[in-house]
């Protein structure tokens, strides 16, 4: 299922030019969450986040990942890629998968409020969720 939220679809690739990116590959296990949340952090206070945005976009990476975790292949690794341009961060967050990820969850609507931009693709083979996050949010 390929959705978009929060207004037009947009290219699902990084941008050509990153100005700082942070890939993560680890297994796609739920205690393995704190790792992400501490590398969300860095880069959230880099690219000039305040105390409330960097708790938000923590949380958004952490219920993405949750629920990319939750229909992960076993022994399959979650990837996680963080990059910053000015003051936003994007994140792409991806795990091969054998089923549909749940998109009425109430991790998906938090996820969906804490976003500026969301697209996701829920679906096997590898599951997507991508999302912006700015500063001044």
């Amino acid at each position: 299922m390929a959705s978009h939220w929060n207004g037009q679809a947009q290219d699902p690739s990084p941008p050509a030019l990153l100005d700082g990116a942070v890939d993560v590959r680890l297994p796609a296990e739920p205690r393995q969450l704190a790792l992400l949340r501490t590398v969300t952090e860095g880069v959230a206070v880099r690219a000039g986040f305040g105390p409330d945005g960097v708790a938000d976009l923590k949380m958004a990476v952490d219920e993405a990942c949750a629920l990319l975790i939750a229909v992960a292949n076993p022994l399959e690794a979650l990837q996680c890629r963080l990059w910053t341009l000015a003051d936003e961060v994007h994140v792409t967050v991806t795990v091969p998968t054998l089923w549909t990820a749940d998109a009425g969850s109430f991790g998906w609507r938090l996820l969906k409020a804490l976003t500026g931009s969301l697209y996701a693709n829920l679906s096997p083979p590898v599951a997507r969720i991508e999302f912006t996050q700015y500063a001044s949010s």
